[in-house]
């Protein structure tokens, strides 16, 4: 049965951009992947595919795998798509491995949820600093990190990153100090005089990355010292400044073309 909110693809139809979207895969039988609720009403309804498009599937796992993919049919509200070659990861997008830190400041963090996701970091480690004026009610921490990872989610399809970035639940400061083990280069973004460059901060290899960004009103001192001790080095963005949800994307943006993220594939 094929549902008349479904259209077959017509041949005048200029696809600009072929669409990703992540399946588990429980949704894989053989070369065929099923594909229902909010991923299918947002490719039908709002990307408008129809039948005999194109689009680009990422089975989740460990390693997850790519595929290209096309709508072969739909029963009722589920879409029945066909597996095609296999896809080479081109985007390794943050090599080393990437988490950052983000203070919660008194907007929401969706904006830096979504940039962050689109980049492609590995992990989004939300806390509390002293300074954070939104204090979240421990009731709803458990809804609001399932949106942040939705969020997360639909942004590293939109980027075609072959992974999704893992948002935690929100953390207190001192939690962000344990994280900083050993074999992890620590970085914290903050104005102190003693602050360097944040590319100057970047050794010639590492394995991961931890990148600190705290609330609007920045660390207080006594966080700095701390942070300092934990082997966080202080790292700036040079002579301007940002709001705190574009400070972290900023700052991720800038390690990861240190290290080549964005760099073309090979010829």
């Amino acid at each position: 049965m094929v549902s008349s909110s479904f259209r077959p693809a017509r041949e005048h139809r200029h696809v600009q951009r072929i669409h990703q979207v992540f399946v588990d895969p429980s949704q894989v039988s053989g070369e065929m992947v099923s594909i229902a609720g909010a991923d299918a009403h947002h490719l039908a309804h709002v990307l408008r595919l129809g039948i005999g498009d194109a689009l680009r599937i990422v089975v989740e796992g460990d390693p997850p795998h790519a595929h290209a993919a096309t709508v072969r049919s739909v029963t009722g509200s589920t879409l029945h798509c066909e597996l095609k070659e296999e896809i080479e990861a081109t985007n390794t997008a943050s090599a080393p491995r990437l988490s950052v830190a983000q203070a919660l400041f008194q907007d929401d963090i969706d904006v830096a949820v979504r940039g962050l996701s689109e980049l492609g970091v590995d992990e989004i480690l939300p806390f509390i600093s002293e300074r954070s004026v939104v204090r979240p009610d421990p009731g709803r921490q458990a809804r609001r990190q399932a949106r942040w990872q939705e969020i997360a989610r639909h942004e590293a399809a939109l980027g075609y990153h072959f992974a999704v970035a893992s948002v935690a639940a929100v953390a207190t400061f001192d939690a962000l100090l344990a994280a900083a083990k050993p074999g992890i280069h620590c970085i914290v973004l903050d104005l102190d005089s003693t602050a360097r460059p944040l590319v100057e901060c970047l050794p010639p290899s590492t394995t991961a990355i931890l990148l600190a960004i705290g609330p609007e009103g920045g660390f207080t001192d006594g966080e700095r010292r701390k942070l300092s001790e934990a082997s966080f080095q202080a790292a700036h963005l040079g002579p301007h400044t940002f709001r705190a949800q574009y400070a972290g994307i900023i700052s991720a943006a800038l390690v990861m073309a240190h290290y080549g993220a964005f760099a073309p594939p090979p010829a």
